[in-house]
């Protein structure tokens, strides 16, 4: 299969690179069942790296189906997730959150039969300018209470710090 895939650069460079930086268009076919093939090169990536969504926020509400099954199918073929923004609405986080542990579930099942659905614990990690926050959430529940107690513990620091810079309108 890789020999088959390897003569076309770009698929050779979206296989090959040991960090890859793209546009989630590059990956989100890997979430489509085309005819030729298209989505086997993206599928593969997504088995043998990590997964980095930068500024969720930012895509349209039109784009978030595509996203969400991205992250569901990182989950499925065993990939870690991360999330980076600072402005991520709760409901959006515990969406992804929900969409990964889904699939998730069908790896870690697929992997070790004997475990039961309930007993799927994902790590999670809040990292922040006051340090990070970790918590194992085996469900939606837990996460939404991690998450409230992290962005809590953040807004009362922010409270609590003094300004680094002040602005004025003149």
């Amino acid at each position: 299969l890789l020999s088959r895939l390897g003569h076309d650069p770009r698929i050779r460079s979206l296989l090959s690179a040991p960090v890859l930086v793209c546009t989630v268009d590059h990956l989100v076919p890997a979430t489509e069942s085309l005819r030729g093939g298209r989505q086997i090169a993206p599928m593969l990536r997504l088995m043998g790296a990590d997964l980095v969504l930068d500024e969720l926020d930012d895509y349209d509400l039109k784009d978030l189906t595509a996203l969400t099954r991205l992250v569901y199918w990182a989950g499925l073929l065993g990939s870690r997730v991360l999330l980076s923004s600072a402005t991520l609405p709760p409901s959006l986080v515990s969406g992804m959150y929900q969409a990964y542990l889904a699939g998730r579930k069908c790896y870690q099942l697929n992997h070790d039969p004997s475990l039961s659905l309930a007993a799927q614990d994902i790590p999670c990690l809040w990292i922040y300018e006051f340090g990070t926050t970790d918590a194992v959430c085996a469900d939606a529940n837990q996460f939404e209470q991690a998450h409230d107690d992290f962005v809590k513990r953040r807004k009362q620091k922010l409270l609590n710090s003094d300004a680094i810079c002040k602005g004025e309108i003149v």
